[in-house]
């Protein structure tokens, strides 16, 4: 298990902010470190999360997977704009966003609730992992096989 105050800090992680209110929200949780890969989304046009998270059939991610994100940072935009995830800490879901800093050469970790926040077209979210890692059976891989194959149908995935 890990811990956002031991993982989430300056210097680790290629990580050179951490704002006050992931602290503040996500200090002490304690998380296990994923490692699936995920669907990404890069916005088209002006959206806030409500309608991320409508349009894109989000599922909730944990800190595990934004660590996994930035241990492996290719699947994540370096262009200034943000990588956006739905975290839950208790019984809220937060927008939990990294942003590369150019000029630092670092990444910007930071936190929002999920319902004040709009996000520029060219932005990326992350809705859901492509493979839930906790269980691979084969009765979980035709259930999550369905699911794809029903967001496909309504135009969600591409």
């Amino acid at each position: 298990m890990f811990k956002a105050s031991e993982e989430f800090v300056v210097g680790k992680h290629n990580i050179g902010y951490v704002s006050g209110y992931f602290k503040e929200i996500f200090g002490n949780q304690s998380f296990g470190e994923m490692n699936s890969p995920f669907e990404s989304k890069t916005l088209e046009r002006s959206m806030n999360n409500s309608e991320i998270m409508k349009e894109f059939d989000v599922e909730e991610l944990n800190l595990g997977d934004v660590l996994f994100a930035l241990k492996n940072d290719e699947i994540l935009l370096k262009n200034g704009h943000a990588n956006i995830f739905y975290v839950r800490n208790g019984g809220e879901v937060f927008a939990v966003h990294v942003r590369w800093a150019s000029v630092g050469r670092r990444w910007g970790v930071y936190a929002g609730r999920s319902d004040d926040a709009r996000w520029l077209a060219g932005c990326r979210a992350f809705p859901r992992r492509l493979l839930e890692p906790k269980d691979l059976s084969l009765s979980n891989l035709e259930a999550r096989v369905k699911k794809l194959e029903g967001l496909f149908a309504k135009g969600v995935l591409e």
